[in-house]
């Protein structure tokens, strides 16, 4: 029994290899496509947030994201309410995280490993080489489904935005529920 099991896991390590191998090259495939744009002098800054907000809404679960930092406010909303939130939270994590290109400095993406998080997920470890030379360690925690590969969390130096976001969204629901939630978002992104 425990040759075969040994048996059947060298015959798996190949499909893991590949199947990491194809989250790695996916987060560094998408790195040199930010940098394509972000780079590009041929285009203002107004065309290359728009540029990178289309690659943000093709490679980013926000459907999924919403479902999980609402938690089991999720349940509770009314369709209207889960439409509402869906579609301004994507503005939200566009408007506040896609614009921080203009800070780009220089800064490259190293993929150092993945590692496979079962049902089709994978953390991609990768370092951040910042102008200063010091890395940042940046997790990607991406999934396949159906051979479509997305982001669906981030955690920087081991701090989850998935998880901050769903501490903070589910204290301010619990206060004054989700239609305030959804106030203050669209107040944040009029202030952007």
């Amino acid at each position: 029994m425990k040759k075969l099991v040994i048996i059947i896991a060298i015959l798996l390590m190949p499909v893991a290899s590949l199947a990491n191998d194809m989250a790695e090259n996916f987060i560094h495939s998408l790195e040199g496509r930010i940098l394509n744009v972000i780079q590009d002098e041929k285009i203002d800054d107004d065309a290359k947030q728009e540029k990178l907000e289309g690659l943000f809404d093709e490679v980013v679960d926000v459907d999924w994201i919403g479902k999980f930092v609402l938690g089991k406010y999720w349940r509770r909303a009314t369709d209207e309410q889960k439409k509402e939130f869906v579609a301004t939270y994507s503005e939200f994590l566009k408007k506040t995280y896609v614009s921080n290109f203009k800070k780009y400095d220089g800064e490259r993406v190293e993929v150092k490993s993945s590692v496979d998080d079962g049902d089709n997920k994978y953390i991609v470890k990768t370092a951040v080489i910042q102008a200063n030379g010091k890395p940042l360690d940046v997790n990607y925690r991406v999934k396949s489904e159906k051979g479509n590969v997305k982001i669906f969390d981030i955690q920087v130096e081991g701090v989850s935005l998935l998880n901050t976001q769903r501490d903070e969204f589910t204290s301010v629901i619990s206060r004054d529920g989700i239609d305030s939630l959804i106030g203050k978002m669209k107040f944040r992104l009029k202030n952007l």
